[in-house]
């Protein structure tokens, strides 16, 4: 009930002011659609890429329409004496990799530019049309997806689906205006834990639809599981329509109004996504801005370029995983996150909001990689989750710090830089790693983790500078008395010389 009359409240004002907006709307009512976009998100990288897999592997006769879905390009009978068949799983994943090039290439610009524009546009139009539109592009891309695997259509309408996923702006645009929303309704004090317990929540989205796909396609197809996703996605636009309040500008349910705010978009303001990294701060605080936005580029780079790979070389030599097993592996790491979250989000403020923080989970990440490109048994990849688990908290106290440096105008802005390279990562960072991969299978298939690792050295060193200057600083700052301790000083010296003197004179 309370729900529903929080979405019914409604304003003239194109800004409200930032108290009105706390009491007005709650920042958790946004929650339920980041769930079910990061469910899609998710979900949508393992589904296709076993999909990829299976198609190849039929293509090349490694299995037959009769053979378990379980099984891989690599644990078909008689690999390890059949030189023929080695050839060919390696050209499986050769195949995926170079498909998955190609899918990324093609959406990577339409991606980037909906993202440009639609972020540069946040403050202007509300927040509510970046939730909508990329659920619209997410029914059609699971209805293309559906279609591909019911008729057995060719690969190229998996690329025609990426392109109109990018096109309508993708799981990114989605998350910049849910941070926004968020970050309109919370006060600094809250920020942390709010962005801390919307990690816990997306983390949700990581555990139980992953092991449910990977038990469904132990002995199924991949045709309910896209059904599920299109679902949920329908799901979140009706929300979004019925219940999602507008947190800046005129909260109306209307659709008439969404095409208004559609209408409201300019290129000019895209003049001035850069113009919030230029702007002279109080102290060093344009500096830190600048050094924390390149900290999260960093971060998505190594992030995205992770994630594009990782399915694909634990399916292949030599740890042959099948989707269940991944399911498995990605449920323990994001459990490991959730507890995690759920510990820090009650933790002292002072803890939280400091760099220290994302200090050790960078570090504690990049022995994860580490750990990932050595192993060759499976309890080797569970101890870098287990250790490298406190990195996915990182992203939500760097957006907090960041929010707390910047007025409430330009929440959006500083959050585009790094959503243009996130979008970027998904598709472009894809692309790299991906081709990195297909050059190096042969030679030694965790070279790219390798590589993965040293990238990550950039933001260890920023965040260890950003950490140790302000101690740096006040450690060797001379300490100016004020005018109450140097009375005091005076005194006690002018007690000192009176004693002195009393001393002399007995």
């Amino acid at each position: 009930m309370e729900l529903a009359n929080i979405s019914l409240v409604k304003s003239q004002q194109i800004n409200f002011p930032q108290e009105q907006r706390q009491i007005l709307f709650r920042w958790w009512i946004v929650l339920p659609i980041v769930i079910i976009s990061m469910t899609t998100a998710t979900t949508d990288p393992i589904l296709l890429n076993d999909l990829m897999i299976r198609r190849y592997q039929l293509e090349y006769g490694l299995v037959n329409t009769s053979s378990p879905a379980s099984e891989t390009a690599c644990d078909t009978e008689g690999l390890q004496n059949d030189s023929q068949i080695v050839e060919l799983s390696i050209q499986v994943q050769k195949s995926v990799s170079h498909l998955n090039i190609m899918m990324a290439g093609v959406g990577a610009l339409p991606a980037v530019l909906t993202y440009i524009i639609l972020g540069a546009n946040c403050d202007r139009i509300g927040r509510r049309p970046l939730l909508i539109l990329p659920c619209i592009g997410r029914i059609i891309r699971f209805t293309i997806i559906l279609l591909l695997v019911e008729l057995n259509l060719s690969d190229i309408w998996l690329i025609i689906s990426n392109v109109v996923d990018g096109l309508f702006g993708s799981n990114s645009v989605l998350l910049l205006g849910a941070i926004a929303y968020i970050t309109d309704c919370t006060t600094e004090n809250q920020r942390s834990r709010a962005m801390l317990l919307e990690e816990a929540a997306v983390a949700l989205t990581r555990i139980f639809p992953l092991l449910g796909i990977g038990f469904w396609l132990q002995h199924h197809d991949h045709t309910l599981p896209i059904s599920i996703n299109l679902g949920l996605n329908i799901v979140a636009l009706i929300y979004i329509i019925i219940l999602q309040p507008e947190s800046r500008g005129k909260n109306t349910r209307k659709i008439s109004y969404f095409f208004k705010q559609i209408k409201r978009i300019r290129f000019s303001p895209i003049y001035g996504t850069y113009q919030v990294f230029l702007v002279k701060r109080e102290g060093n605080n344009q500096r830190t801005i600048i050094l924390l936005t390149l900290t999260q580029i960093m971060l998505f780079i190594i992030l995205f370029g992770f994630a594009s790979i990782h399915p694909l070389y634990l399916y292949g030599k030599p740890l042959c995983f099948n989707v269940l097993d991944l399911a498995i592996l990605t449920s323990a790491q994001f459990s490991l996150m959730i507890f995690i979250s759920i510990i820090l989000s009650f933790w002292q403020n002072r803890f939280t909001n400091s760099l220290l923080l994302p200090f050790i989970g960078i570090f504690t990440y990049i022995i994860h990689l580490v750990l990932f490109g050595l192993a060759h048994v499976i309890w080797f990849l569970y101890l870098a989750v287990f250790i490298g688990c406190l990195f996915f908290v990182v992203m939500a106290v760097l957006r907090s710090l960041l929010t707390k440096l910047v007025n409430d105008t330009e929440f959006a802005l500083v959050f585009i830089a790094t959503g243009i390279v996130e979008t970027i990562g998904s598709y472009v960072v894809g692309i790299v790693t991906n081709a990195i991969y297909a050059q190096t299978i042969e030679i030694y298939p965790g070279i790219i983790f390798f590589i993965l690792s040293a990238i990550g050295l950039i933001p260890l060193g920023i965040t260890g500078f950003l950490f140790m200057w302000p101690l740096y600083i006040r450690k060797t700052m001379p300490v100016i008395p004020n005018e109450e301790n140097l009375r005091s000083t005076t005194c006690d010296n002018a007690s000192q010389c009176d004693s002195s003197i009393i001393k002399t004179k007995l």
